[in-house]
């Protein structure tokens, strides 16, 4: 005998992951995105506020994800976080410089793990840290047709797609103002042909310390530590 759907949870994971796309958003906002009633809408994401996964801003009343949100996707993200520690570690040691560990979701990556740079001028990265892939254009070298249509115009030409696939990694100063970064790309353990990446690992340098050929001295450590990570290595 068939179970019948829960129309309530359907409308509640409606909600929530509409938030997770469109945050900061208003209840206003976000019944109209998804042709729902505001009323409806407004009770959905009182109950999931009291529940711990959404806040409201109180100055716009406007909804974003809380803690809740972040507990569960560590969870999701466990055996990826478990078996990339090692290496991140290892890495921000052998660099000297902030290593970070991002998934992509949607048309954002977002940081599970950071290990900062021992040295007095260092990036700092908190875990939890959303950005917007255009951040990083070149990691569009490493992702599908579906995941690279987030990026929009900001997909570079193929020949330089062609360029970074065939060296593994790509270069951007495309986050905070005065760092520079190098990304390799992080897969799931035993991806088939054309899988899209999950996330990359990331060296961030400040560009006073570092520019293109000191990163790029880097790339072999970087490379053999997203290998590892995609392998399922532990260290």
């Amino acid at each position: 005998m068939a179970v019948g759907r829960l129309g309530t949870v359907e409308k509640a994971l409606r909600v929530l992951t509409a938030i997770s796309e469109q945050q900061p958003v208003t209840v206003t906002r976000l019944a109209r995105a998804l042709d729902m009633d505001k009323s409806g809408v407004q009770r959905t994401v009182v109950t999931l506020h009291d529940a711990g996964w959404l806040r409201q801003d109180p100055a716009t009343s406007a909804w974003s994800l809380d803690a809740q949100a972040l507990v569960v996707g560590r969870r999701f993200a466990g055996g990826l976080f478990d078996r990339a520690r090692p290496h991140l570690e290892a890495l921000a040691s052998a660099t000297g410089e902030t290593v970070t560990l991002w998934v992509v979701r949607g048309p954002s990556f977002v940081v599970v793990d950071s290990v900062e740079s021992s040295q007095p001028l260092r990036i700092v990265i908190p875990v939890g840290l959303e950005a917007p892939l255009t951040t990083g254009p070149g990691v569009a070298a490493f992702l599908d047709e579906e995941a690279r249509g987030h990026l929009g115009d900001a997909v570079p030409p193929e020949d330089e797609l062609a360029e970074v696939r065939a060296r593994g990694y790509y270069v951007t100063t495309g986050g905070a103002a005065g760092t520079i970064a190098m990304g390799a790309p992080v897969y799931a353990p035993g991806p088939g042909p054309g899988a899209s990446a999950v996330g990359t690992l990331l060296v961030t340098a400040p560009v006073s310390r570092a520019g293109v050929a000191e990163l790029e001295a880097m790339a072999p450590r970087l490379l053999a530590a997203a290998g590892a990570v995609s392998a399922g290595s532990a260290g």
